[in-house]
């Protein structure tokens, strides 16, 4: 997913804006199959979203903390979507591409999310009543916007404040992928898989 910054949407599978060395590394790979494998092997490159489920890590685990221990504060009024992938989604769309030999897919690239983005607020909230804790609290953005300066400010003395300008920017950014070439490969391959 990192081959682009977040918030950045790429044109199309070779357009890509990496902002950290992992996201370069990302590129590197997808350039590496693109120009060794193109003749000798079938290949689909796939970018899974942020992944969530059982056993599921950082980042995204963090999240479930924040809202569970009443430390998640959302900005007010902000509609934020992001596309997430559950793990039996993403294990159920890459088993589909196995089973049909990634037809039309071959050779291209996808990502991997749920058909629809979460928004992050309505999430935070089912979140809250499935762990029945504290609801989740709005903050006004210029509240956030301010304690991200005073955390900015700390950060210059080497003290890491729960929020600063660049995670509030994370957290304000809409992080949306377009999964329509899985869903028009989908839709044949679930129709035949129903029938057989």
């Amino acid at each position: 997913m990192l081959v682009c910054r977040i918030g950045y949407r790429p044109k199309d599978e070779f357009d890509y804006c990496p902002s950290t060395a992992y996201g370069k590394s990302k590129v590197e790979s997808e350039q590496l199959v693109r120009k060794n494998a193109a003749n000798t092997v079938p290949w689909i490159i796939v970018r899974p979203t942020s992944i969530w489920g059982p056993w599921f890590g950082s980042p995204t685990a963090i999240f479930f903390t924040m809202v569970q221990r009443g430390l998640y504060f959302h900005p007010k009024a902000q509609a934020i979507r992001r596309s997430y992938g559950f793990v039996l989604n993403t294990v159920f769309q890459l088993d589909r591409l196995a089973a049909v030999g990634g037809g039309a897919l071959l050779g291209r690239t996808v990502y991997l999310a749920d058909y629809e983005p979460l928004e992050l607020k309505h999430w935070a909230d089912t979140i809250q009543r499935a762990l029945d804790v504290r609801p989740v609290r709005q903050v006004p953005l210029w509240a956030m916007r301010s304690a991200a300066k005073i955390g900015d400010f700390l950060k210059l003395f080497g003290v890491t404040a729960p929020i600063s300008s660049f995670r509030l920017n994370n957290m304000l950014t809409e992080m949306i992928h377009d999964i329509s070439p899985w869903i028009a490969h989908a839709v044949p391959c679930l129709t035949q898989w129903r029938k057989a």
